[in-house]
C-alpha cells in the first residue's frame, strides 16, 4: 500500500525517542489510527505547521512496520489549531475531556465519519465561547449515541409510561434506562433525576447537535443530566477517565 491521505485530527501526542512523535489520529474513513512522525521534535522542516493535539488537517500517511503497527505520518497541511481554545482553563479542559472521550469510544480501522464531524463541531463551540456545560452535555450524549449507548429515557422501560411532570422517574445506570418509581426493582446504580433534566436530554436525541442553540437548560437539570452521563461513561468504560476531574462544575 503506497502512501494516501486522509483529513484527521491529532487526539494524542506522546514523545518517544529523541526526536519522534507517536500521535493517534481521528479520521473519518479509518476511525482512531496510530502513527509515528519521524524527527518531529528534532526538526521544522518536515511539519512546518506543528503537530500538537488539536491540530486538524489533510495528513499524508504511509503504512510503517508491520511489527510495530504504527503508520508513517510524511507530511501535515494543517486547516486548523483551534488556537482560541489554548487562550482559557476551562476550555482547556473541557477540549481535552472532548478528545479523551472520543478516542475511549471510536474504534482503530472502523469509519466514524459522525463522530470525527461531532468532536469538530464540539470544539468549534468550546473555541467560539459557547456555554461550555450545554456544549458537553451535547458532546457526551451524541458521543455515547454513536458508540450505541444511548439512554433510553423516553418512557418507562417496564410499563411504558410516558414523562410526565407529575410523576417521579429514576435512571438505572446499568442497564441505560429509565423506571417510574413505581416499577424501580433490584440493585445497581439508581439516578433520581427531575423530568426537566430528562426533557432537556430528550430534546437533544431528537433534534441533533444543529438546533443545539435553542435549549432552555436550567443550571440545576445541567447538574442533573451531566451527573447522568457521567455516571453512564464511567459505567461503559469501567474506569473514570483522567480529565474529568479537571473539568469546570462537576
Amino acid at each position: 500500500m503506497n502512501q494516501f491521505k486522509t483529513d484527521g485530527i491529532i487526539i494524542r501526542s506522546v514523545p518517544y525517542g529523541e526526536s519522534d512523535l507517536i500521535l493517534t489520529i481521528l479520521t473519518p474513513d479509518m476511525g482512531k489510527i496510530p502513527a509515528i512522525a519521524k524527527g518531529a521534535r528534532r526538526s521544522k522542516k518536515r511539519f512546518p505547521g506543528g503537530l500538537n493535539i488539536l491540530y486538524h488537517g489533510s495528513m499524508q500517511l504511509a503504512p510503517g512496520k508491520k511489527s510495530d503497527n504504527l503508520y508513517r505520518l510524511d507530511g501535515f497541511d494543517v486547516a486548523g489549531t483551534f488556537s482560541e481554545i489554548q487562550g482559557g482553563y476551562h476550555k482547556v479542559t473541557v477540549a481535552s475531556f472532548m478528545l479523551e472521550l472520543t478516542e475511549a469510544l471510536t474504534v482503530e480501522g472502523e469509519s466514524c465519519r459522525e463522530s470525527y464531524r461531532l468532536l469538530l463541531e464540539a470544539l468549534t463551540a468550546v473555541e467560539d465561547c459557547a456555554d461550555l456545560s450545554k456544549t458537553l452535555i451535547m458532546f457526551q450524549l451524541r458521543s455515547l449515541e454513536l458508540a450505541g449507548y444511548c439512554p433510553d429515557i423516553a418512557s418507562c422501560r417496564l410499563c411504558g409510561r410516558k414523562l410526565e411532570p407529575s410523576r417521579s422517574f429514576v435512571f438505572s445506570v446499568d442497564r441505560g434506562c429509565l423506571y417510574c418509581q413505581g416499577c424501580r426493582s433490584g440493585e445497581g446504580m439508581w439516578l433520581p433525576i427531575s423530568t426537566g433534566a430528562l426533557m432537556s436530554l430528550l430534546w437533544i436525541i431528537k433534534n441533533g447537535p444543529q438546533d443545539f442553540s435553542k435549549l432552555k437548560l436550567s443550571d440545576q437539570a445541567g447538574k442533573e443530566a451531566r451527573y447522568l452521563l457521567d455516571s453512564m461513561i464511567r459505567r461503559i468504560l469501567g474506569r473514570e477517565l483522567k480529565t474529568f476531574k479537571f473539568l469546570p462544575d462537576r
